[in-house]
C-alpha cells in the first residue's frame, strides 16, 4: 500500500495522547462531514508503568474504489522516575493501489497537532504552522548559521520579497505573506519556513555564498547538510524564481509540500531497509 506522507516529531504536551485524541475525532468529524466516500474508524489506549499509548487509524473507501488509511501514533513516557516525561507523535498516511509516487502535503490533523502541541520539535529543530520572517543584516547572517548548521535535520524553506516584480507577476488575489503562511502549513511537521527580507537576503547570500543564495523574489528549499564548500552541494537544493511559483497562489505550497513529504518517505524507508 504506496505512502502518501509521514511525519514524526517530539512533544511536550503533559497529555499527548489527550490531545492526538482529541484532534483524531475532529479529523474524523471533518472527513465525515465532506462526505468524500465510506469511513471506518478504530483507535485503542495503553498503559503500562511509566508509559501510555494511544494508537488510531481512519479508513475512507475514495469515490474510485481506493482506500486512504491515516494512522496516528501518541505516546507519553518515562524512562526513570526522576526523568521528565517525553512525548512522540507519529502520522502516517497510505492508499491502496498501485504506487503512483503521489504525495500528500502536510494533512489538516498533523497541522492541528502542531499548532496545540507544547514545543513541538524534531530532534532540536522547531516544527511550526507558521512562518519566520527574518530582518535585517543580523537575522540573515543568524539564518545563514541555521541553515548551514550540520546538525540541522528538517528543511528549511526560505521565501524572499520583491514588490515591484510580483505586481508585475500577480495574476490572483494574493500576497507573498497569504503564501508563506500557506507553505508553512503545507509542510508542518517536515519543515520550517522562513521570509526572508530584502536586507537579511542580502546578508544571507554573503554568508552562504552564491551557489546557495536566494535571488529577489526567490524561493528555495534547503536540506539538511547543506554545506557552502562543496560547490555539488547547490543542486539538492532546489530553487525556483518567482516567475515559477508566486503567479498562481498554490504552486509554492504544493511544490513544497510534495517535495518534503516525498523525502520524508524516502528517509523513512532508508531508515527501515538498513
Amino acid at each position: 500500500m504506496p505512502h502518501l506522507f509521514t511525519a514524526s516529531w517530539i512533544d511536550d504536551s503533559e497529555n499527548v495522547c489527550a490531545l492526538a485524541d482529541e484532534v483524531f475525532d475532529a479529523w474524523v468529524e471533518v472527513k465525515s462531514d465532506a462526505a468524500y466516500g465510506f469511513l471506518q474508524s478504530s483507535r485503542h489506549t495503553s498503559e503500562s508503568p511509566g508509559r501510555l499509548s494511544f494508537r488510531a487509524c481512519l479508513t475512507e473507501t475514495l469515490p474510485d474504489g481506493t482506500r486512504e488509511t491515516t494512522e496516528v501514533a501518541a505516546i507519553r513516557s518515562r524512562d526513570r522516575s526522576d526523568d521528565p516525561p517525553s512525548g512522540w507523535l507519529t502520522v502516517d498516511v497510505h492508499r491502496s493501489g498501485e504506487d503512483r509516487h503521489d504525495y500528500l502535503s502536510s494533512p489538516w490533523l498533523v497541522q492541528q497537532l502542531i499548532a496545540r502541541g507544547v514545543r513541538p520539535r524534531f530532534a532540536d529543530d522547531p516544527l511550526s504552522v507558521s512562518p519566520t520572517v527574518v530582518r535585517g543584516q543580523d537575522g540573515g547572517e543568524a539564518l545563514a548559521a541555521q541553515v548551514t548548521d550540520f546538525e540541522r535535520r528538517i528543511p528549511v524553506v526560505v521565501l524572499s520579497s520583491e514588490p515591484e516584480l510580483f505586481a508585475r507577476l500577480r495574476r490572483e488575489r494574493s500576497n507573498l505573506a497569504d503564501i508563506a503562511a500557506e507553505t508553512a502549513r503545507s509542510c508542518a511537521g517536515l519543515a520550517r519556513v522562513v521570509l526572508i527580507e530584502e536586507a537579511a537576503r542580502v546578508q544571507f547570500n554573503d554568508a552562504v555564498g552564491s551557489g546557495l543564495a536566494v535571488d529577489a523574489g526567490g524561493l528555495r528549499v534547503f536540506r539538511p547538510d547543506t554545506d557552502p564548500a562543496v560547490d555539488a552541494d547547490a543542486r539538492r537544493h532546489p530553487h525556483r524564481r518567482a516567475e515559477a511559483w508566486y503567479p498562481h497562489p498554490a504552486t509554492a505550497p504544493g511544490f513544497v509540500g510534495r517535495l518534503l513529504a516525498s523525502d520524508a518517505l524516502i528517509a523513512a524507508h532508508a531508515a527501515v531497509t538498513v
